[in-house]
């Protein structure tokens, strides 16, 4: 669970205030208009920035375990995606085995069959297209065994398929 307390952050031109909240284990959905501060209250909840007031606690990690914390415990999917555009999702997998990120190679490539991304999986990122680089980016975000999974605006911009696979996951 993690839990926030009357949080504020402040940007130039942009305020969260004062905001408590809930993160139950499960699922948890944020939902609101576009600019309300859905991405920054993620952040903040994830440890991701910090706080300029308030208080947040979890029973998922402990404050020493900051550094670890994105790679053993949380697979996080930004909404511009994460992966360098410069390789291809299987490079990305070779390149997490090589860094000890704990990764599930068998969801790995039943992710890539039930997304229809295998004749797509050696195409570097930057060749293709943008939703073919979200489809990428959440069968490696899925694809770590993690005990919170966070994605920021996952359903932009599949195509319908893609919103089935990934809506039945």
């Amino acid at each position: 669970m993690i839990n926030g307390k009357l949080v504020s952050k402040h940007y130039r031109h942009f305020a969260l205030e004062k905001v408590s909240f809930q993160f139950d284990r499960g699922i948890n959905l944020l939902k609101g208009k576009s600019g309300s501060g859905k991405t920054t209250l993620l952040q903040l909840a994830l440890g991701i920035i910090k706080p300029d007031e308030g208080e947040i606690t979890t029973d998922i990690w402990t404050k020493d375990a900051a550094a670890a914390r994105f790679r053993d415990v949380i697979s996080y999917l930004p909404y511009d995606n994460f992966l360098s555009k410069n390789i291809s999702l299987n490079q990305a997998e070779e390149d997490a085995g090589a860094e000890g990120i704990p990764f599930d190679k068998e969801r790995f490539a039943q992710l890539k069959e039930r997304f229809s991304f295998e004749k797509l999986a050696n195409k570097k990122l930057n060749k293709c297209s943008g939703g073919e680089r979200k489809i990428a980016n959440l069968i490696y975000a899925l694809s770590k065994p993690c005990r919170v999974l966070a994605l920021d605006e996952p359903f932009a911009p599949l195509d319908r398929h893609a919103k089935k696979v990934l809506a039945d996951e």
